[in-house]
């Protein structure tokens, strides 16, 4: 049997506890009570609450968030306000920046978007997921769309044919605005990404039956990965991408025989973990995997926490719990790191934007972060975003456009 521990306990650290198959059940059909423990075992990861974004905390209210990124160079944290069509940069203190729409112009004009997922390259370009599209929009630091990636059309690969992806057991997407279903070709409707360490795209797509995608230059397609390499499962529901500095990928999946996968830089699966089962090593919906101070951190929606594993995959504790109070979680979204000891979630029903900060006695925190590359030292000027287009003083914006990336 659990011991709950009331959520007034001063550290949102779980460490790994036994399971009975019936609380396993309910913690599948997502009613995990809110838990903590105080108790700190030596040699563990920490992870402390540092500060929140709600409702209450500031005049942002957020509507079924999504995505979540980290962006090293303005040590900015970007947020994909999903309900709400918008994107939202904080600083790394949680105080709002700025925010703009996303929308996608049609026969009848505009229509609003809805981002799901985003990351931000070093020179400033933002890329963004949305559920609206079968295409990744990229754009500057306003706002102002800059050009697409679709992956129906990229050159390197054949797309597999809609008899080999079966349309998901899923509900189909539906706008928030109008209520309709969002019409989208499965086997190439994107789902996930991610940069390299050299900042190429990494795209998963797919349904049920995902791929994952490495772009090169000029969006040509460098590798496919659909997991059966080496004897291995097919994908399922893909919902999450990470690679690490050193380029190891990191994939969680909704409904492949395993939840968490790693591979190693030359693409060889390493790692296998967790099923859809009961049990605290295993998953009811993983929705996020980062990699940080040594560990992996893996959210799951329904449970209401984050799972942490060492790097060999051994569960070493949790995080979170059902509720409101500070360190709780209420549907965790997305995940996010700083690259040395800084954890960000997102929540999709608690509409909160969450900081932590994680520890591990007796280690060194790992230089990794969620585009897959280090943590950069820049030559910040004045205007905090180290010369790329000024998000904080539209104003100030510099005369010449920047450059059309070309990836």
């Amino acid at each position: 049997m659990q011991t709950w521990i009331p959520t007034s306990a001063p550290s949102h650290w779980r460490a790994a506890r036994t399971e009975s198959p019936s609380q396993g059940a309910i913690l599948i059909i997502g009613a995990l009570a809110a838990v903590s423990v105080s108790a700190r075992a030596e040699g563990l990861p920490q992870a402390d609450p540092l500060w929140v974004v709600d409702r209450a905390s500031a005049a942002i209210v957020m509507n079924q968030p999504q995505g979540l990124t980290y962006d090293a160079v303005g040590d900015l944290v970007w947020v994909a306000d999903t309900g709400n069509h918008r994107i939202r940069v904080f600083d790394a203190e949680g105080m709002h920046v700025r925010s703009y729409d996303i929308q996608h112009p049609t026969s009848r004009g505009p229509i609003p978007g809805e981002p799901k997922a985003l990351l931000v390259s070093r020179e400033g370009f933002v890329f963004v997921l949305d559920a609206m599209t079968e295409h990744i929009q990229v754009l500057d630091l306003l706002g102002e769309r800059v050009r697409e990636v679709r992956p129906g059309a990229l050159s390197g690969w054949t797309p597999p044919s809609a008899a080999s992806n079966p349309e998901p057991a899923f509900a189909a997407s539906r706008n928030f605005a109008t209520g309709q279903p969002v019409p989208t070709d499965e086997t190439t409707r994107p789902v996930a990404m991610a940069f390299d360490p050299q900042e190429n795209l990494i795209l998963a797509v797919g349904g049920t039956r995902g791929i994952i995608l490495g772009l090169g230059a000029d969006d040509q397609v460098e590798w496919t990965l659909d997991g059966t390499e080496d004897g291995g499962a097919p994908f399922g529901a893909i919902s999450s991408l990470f690679v690490a500095a050193d380029g190891s990928l990191f994939v969680t999946d909704m409904t492949g025989a395993a939840a968490v996968r790693v591979f190693d830089p030359e693409r060889r699966q390493r790692l296998a973990l967790g099923t859809h089962d009961v049990g605290n090593e295993n998953f009811s919906l993983p929705t996020s995997v980062v990699a940080a101070s040594g560990r992996m951190w893996v959210a799951d929606a329904i449970r209401q926490t984050i799972k942490v594993f060492d790097l060999e995959g051994t569960l070493v504790g949790m995080v979170g719990g059902a509720g409101r109070g500070m360190g709780d979680l209420l549907y965790p979204a997305a995940l996010a790191t700083d690259g040395k000891n800084r954890l960000f979630t997102i929540e999709r029903v608690g509409a909160r934007l969450s900081a932590f900060q994680m520890s591990v006695p007796g280690s060194i925190a790992e230089a990794t972060n969620p585009g897959g590359r280090d943590s950069v030292a820049v030559e910040v000027g004045v205007d905090g975003l180290g010369g790329r287009t000024d998000i904080l003083a539209p104003e100030a914006r510099r005369e010449t456009n920047p450059p059309v990336p070309n990836k």
